[in-house]
């Protein structure tokens, strides 16, 4: 794992997560089905049936199943608008570029975790309830005051978010030191 959840797409993400795991399954999967020397429709079927594979690497399970779908699919639509994108958004001020590239580690950083659902779930209805309990299914038939909508975070939550922007920090910093060396050895 190379920092993955700081991946600005879903191709990089999978450079950076389970190395081993990503480079077996382009070595021996993608590769041999042709890879993408073969057309666009030809890459996005390969990069569909690796994830989908991959998937079902981890289980026989049609979370698993959706799971790799899901990726394919943000692998597909990723080498579909990059060049467009690349095109298109060119940040001149550094700032514009801090903020897209912000922008863009975010977006990748949500869709997989959305990812993370799926796999985690043991079915696809349970799935399916915890989208809707995260789109508030529920509170759009049977409204709830806006203070319901209100929560203001407990001391818990402050320190997970303090812990885990204090291991972001570390993790950053180990990444410009020399890569070879951890940032705290322990002897």
């Amino acid at each position: 794992f190379e920092t993955p959840y700081l991946a600005p797409n879903p191709q990089e993400f999978w450079r950076r997560w389970h190395i081993s795991l990503s480079t077996w399954l382009r070595d021996y999967v993608y590769i041999p089905l042709g890879g993408s020397a073969l057309g666009n429709a030809r890459t996005y079927a390969n990069l569909m049936i690796t994830m989908v594979l991959g998937g079902l690497w981890h289980g026989a399970a049609w979370t698993f199943v959706l799971w790799g779908a899901f990726h394919g699919m943000l692998l597909c639509v990723h080498r579909a608008i990059a060049p467009w994108l690349n095109r298109t958004i060119r940040p001149a001020a550094r700032g514009h570029q801090v903020a897209w590239d912000v922008l863009r580690i975010g977006g990748t950083f949500h869709l997989v975790c959305l990812g993370w659902l799926m796999f985690r779930a043991e079915s696809l209805e349970q799935f399916g309830r915890w989208i809707g309990g995260i789109l508030h299914i529920r509170d759009r038939i049977t409204p709830r005051p806006i203070e319901a909508w209100i929560r203001v975070p407990s001391p818990w939550m402050w320190a997970v978010l303090i812990s885990l922007a204090l291991i972001f920090l570390a993790d950053l910093w180990q990444r410009e030191a020399r890569r070879d060396e951890l940032a705290f050895d322990v002897p």
